[in-house]
C-alpha cells in the first residue's frame, strides 16, 4: 500500500497513532523522511534532537517514557501529522516495563480529539520483542502496527 492512501484510510480515527517497524536498516529512516514529505508532516528525529541538546544527552539514563510522551505532545503543536524517527537508542536504555508503557501511547493514549489540531502520530522504529507481542488496534479493529515491507511505495 502507499503511505498517503494508508493515512487517508485512517485519518478520521480518534486515537490516530500508528507504528511502522522493520529490522535495523537505513530504509526505515529514508521511508520516514519521504513519508513526511508526501504527507506534509513534521519529521522529528529524536536522535538528532538529543545530539543537539547537551542537557538531554546527559540525562538519557533518567529520561522516562512519560518525558518522551510529553516531548511528542510538544512537537505535535501546530502540526497535522508528526512523524517520529530514531527513537531506538532511547528505548534500548529502558526496561521492558518502560518500553511497554511507551508503546501503550499508541493504544488509546494519543487521543486526537483532545488535541487542538488533531495531530496524527506515526512512529518509525526497529522491530523489537515488545512489538512482536503487542496487539494494538483502532476502535474499529484495524491494526496500528505495520511492517515496513507492507508499504510498496510512497
Amino acid at each position: 500500500m502507499r503511505i498517503n492512501d494508508f493515512y487517508n484510510s485512517i485519518k478520521d480515527q480518534r486515537y490516530l497513532s500508528v507504528i511502522i517497524h522493520s529490522k535495523p536498516n537505513k530504509d526505515l529512516s529514508d521511508f520516514a523522511k519521504k513519508s513526511a514529505d508526501v504527507l506534509h508532516a513534521k519529521y522529528f528525529n529524536l536522535f538528532s534532537y538529543f545530539s543537539e541538546n547537551i542537557e538531554l544527552a546527559e540525562s538519557i539514563d533518567s529520561f522516562t517514557d512519560q518525558s518522551l510522551i510529553e516531548l511528542f505532545y510538544a512537537q505535535a503543536e501546530n502540526n497535522s501529522i508528526l512523524i517520529i524517527d530514531q527513537v531506538d537508542f532511547l528505548l534500548d536504555t529502558w526496561d521492558k516495563v518502560e518500553q511497554k508503557n511507551f508503546f501503550n501511547l499508541f493504544d488509546k493514549q494519543w487521543d486526537t480529539w483532545k488535541l487542538s489540531n488533531r495531530t496524527g502520530l506515526i512512529l518509525f522504529v526497529e522491530t523489537n520483542g515488545i512489538l512482536d507481542s503487542a496487539d494494538i488496534k483502532f476502535q474499529n479493529g484495524t491494526k496500528k502496527i505495520y511492517e515496513l515491507n507492507e508499504f510498496i511505495s510512497l
